[in-house]
């Protein structure tokens, strides 16, 4: 097996991360586990139990077939896994997003289908501490015209203040390209939408993310002018009020194939977002750091990640110093995928003279990097080199 080399150089490697607020953070030594049973597993976000353990969500696929479910993992403080859970839809369903309930229970929003058909629409799961299903909500469809070949696909969730939650995603038309996106308010006892908005502009916005930013909501994701090109595209910022009337949009970027991969809230009261942009004159792509006023949606920096050519940075983290963690796929000649990370302060200065390389040049995924006290945790999926994937999380001191 190859990962020791790659985790033990994570351990030596690591700098900062980002802090988690207003969770018992995981305790004990560090770990390197793997989670799966021989199948394609893949890794998607990760949250804090509140007793010292976590919650992992992933997707596990068929092979050769159109197939997959949702999987839940509980580990406990050393890693160990607790108990999984495999919650199934309509047939093809994966997973987008996890909340800690008030109640503990967990939250799951996915994207589901039937099984042969294109398209999808919102669910909700929503399960005890014991992984046992308690509600399967199927959200009601959005579309922009009277056409059964469009699709309703969630992007992420975040709390609302009386027992609902707050959904975004995009509609889709049969090409796969989004043509609008949607919010919606969606009660927890019923799944009955309790408010929606769906909102584009003069180019084809697509949400990749939703924050809660005070009472208003925030999205963020890109455009592009071109169904069939990926080219012109530019990252955008919207918010909203609770009732969704929209308050402010911001789009910025280089139109230079600028695809939003991920943002945080940092500690110093601005948004961070990180992309990826075609090197001008050139097929390579680079990495794109920016900070954006939390209110006024202004950029204040722009710093570009020359860290190899070809990179795709997949996650950001935030040591709650204002200094961030940036996490990047490097992809080789043969689609081989390294990991690279580099730390930065808020000023947009390497800490670092030159970024730290990890991996052994397979195809493992980076899904996300969270920081608690003196721990980092980094998820992935572990390409086994096999015909397998597992989902991987370490825990390292540093």
């Amino acid at each position: 097996m190859r990962f020791p080399i790659s985790i033990w150089c994570l351990v030596c490697l690591l700098g900062t991360g980002c802090s988690m607020q207003d969770k018992v953070e995981p305790a004990g030594d560090a770990y390197y586990k793997l989670y799966g049973n021989g199948t394609y597993q893949e890794a998607v976000a990760m949250e804090f139990t509140g007793n010292g353990g976590i919650y992992i969500i992933g997707n596990q696929y068929v092979r050769n077939q159109d197939s997959s479910a949702v999987v839940l993992i509980k580990v406990n403080a050393e890693g160990n896994q607790v108990w999984s859970g495999r919650y199934y839809g309509k047939g093809h369903t994966s997973s987008k997003s996890i909340l800690i309930l008030p109640d503990n229970n967990i939250l799951v929003l996915a994207s589901t289908r039937e099984t042969g058909q294109a398209g999808g629409i919102p669910v909700l799961y929503r399960v005890n501490d014991k992984g046992e299903l308690l509600n399967e909500f199927y959200i009601e469809e959005e579309k922009t015209a009277a056409s059964a070949r469009e699709s309703s696909i969630p992007e992420g969730m975040v709390p609302g203040d009386n027992g609902d939650v707050f959904l975004a995603g995009n509609i889709r038309g049969s090409s796969g390209v989004s043509t609008a996106s949607y919010i919606k308010r969606v009660d927890l006892a019923s799944g009955n939408v309790l408010s929606k908005r769906v909102f584009s502009n003069s180019e084809m916005t697509e949400v990749k993310k939703i924050f809660r930013n005070g009472r208003a909501l925030l999205v963020m994701g890109d455009t592009r002018q071109e169904i069939d090109e990926m080219k012109n595209r530019n990252i955008f910022a919207a918010s909203f009020s609770p009732n969704l009337i929209e308050a402010g949009h911001k789009i910025t970027g280089s139109a230079n194939a600028d695809a939003f991969k991920e943002a945080i809230l940092s500690s110093l009261n601005e948004f961070v977002i990180i992309s990826t942009e075609q090197i001008p004159g050139s097929a390579a792509t680079r990495g794109v750091f920016r900070f954006m006023g939390r209110h006024s949606l202004g950029i204040r920096n722009t710093l570009y990640l020359n860290f190899s050519a070809n990179e795709i940075p997949q996650a950001i983290a935030e040591d709650g110093e204002g200094n961030y963690l940036v996490a990047v796929n490097a992809i080789g000649e043969r689609g081989s995928s390294n990991i690279i990370i580099n730390k930065t302060n808020a000023s947009g200065t390497p800490l670092w003279n030159s970024p730290k390389e990890l991996g052994e040049g397979g195809s493992d995924k980076i899904a996300q990097v969270k920081i608690a006290g003196e721990y980092a945790y980094l998820l992935t999926t572990i390409d086994m080199q096999n015909e397998n994937t597992l989902i991987s999380l370490s825990k390292v001191k540093f």
